[in-house]
């Protein structure tokens, strides 16, 4: 395990708040807690800045107390118990972060760009900007909220989020999607290959696309967009006007 903490007491530091970065690779095998300002509610001036973005990397778990964070490693890491008063970067730059990468009880009050090459597990994640969430392979999500915040997920595989809270929100699941138990602003929302179910969503203006069979229940939208690539299956739907195509069978009840 390993702990570096820095600025513990929060105050005021001149010339800024110290930070932590890197020259070589760091191996940790247990958990790491980088901790940079004063407990659990410091004053968000005086944290500093966590840039560990060295591919070789090893980290097992990691916890994070910061202004912005940017973290990268070799194989995969889980992300949990962090607290930044700016952005989170997993895997910036546009190049991936390598493996599975787990998210989880994390604030981050400016947003988060996470870029994941495997897997991304989310839970529990409070996002006080816009942010984007991507994983090569599947991608699930439960208890997002970014308030009016833009999201942005995107998965190479299949898509799964449930309680998620959010304005403008763009998902794309490349092979299925499924959305339950979340209130966006408008929202597009895209199966490429697979089918897509949308369970119980509140919702500005609604467009979904799925590129197999399309289930939607108690939905409250505003102009409703479905188009489906085979069957189509619409229940206890509220919306301003629909609009509804589907390549096999159509049931609107």
């Amino acid at each position: 395990d390993l702990s570096l903490r820095a600025n513990a007491d929060g105050a005021a530091v001149a010339g800024g708040a110290p930070g932590i970065a890197q020259h070589e690779a760091l191996s940790v095998g247990g958990h790491a807690d980088f901790i940079l300002g004063a407990g659990a509610d410091p004053v968000a001036a005086q944290r500093g800045d966590v840039s560990l973005e060295r591919a070789g990397n090893a980290f097992g778990t990691v916890s994070v107390i910061a202004g912005s964070a940017a973290l990268r490693d070799a194989d995969g890491f889980a992300l949990t118990a962090s607290d930044l008063s700016g952005r989170l970067t997993l895997g910036g730059g546009g190049v991936a972060q390598a493996g599975d990468m787990s998210l989880s009880t994390t604030e981050a009050a400016g947003g988060a760009e996470v870029l994941a090459a495997g897997a991304l597990s989310l839970s529990d994640l409070t996002l006080g900007a816009a942010s984007t969430l991507e994983s090569g392979g599947d991608l699930s999500a439960s208890g997002l909220d970014l308030g009016a915040g833009a999201l942005t997920l995107i998965a190479g595989a299949g898509l799964s989020a449930d309680h998620v809270t959010a304005g403008t929100t763009r998902a794309t699941g490349g092979t299925g999607l499924s959305l339950a138990d979340s209130a966006l602003g408008d929202a597009t929302l895209t199966a490429t290959t697979g089918a897509a179910r949308l369970d119980r969503l509140t919702a500005g203006a609604l467009s979904a696309t799925s590129g197999d069979a399309m289930t939607v229940t108690a939905l409250d939208v505003g102009a409703a967009t479905l188009a489906a690539g085979t069957g189509l299956d619409v229940s206890a739907l509220t919306a301003d006007t629909l609009a509804a195509t589907a390549g096999g069978a159509l049931s609107v009840a």
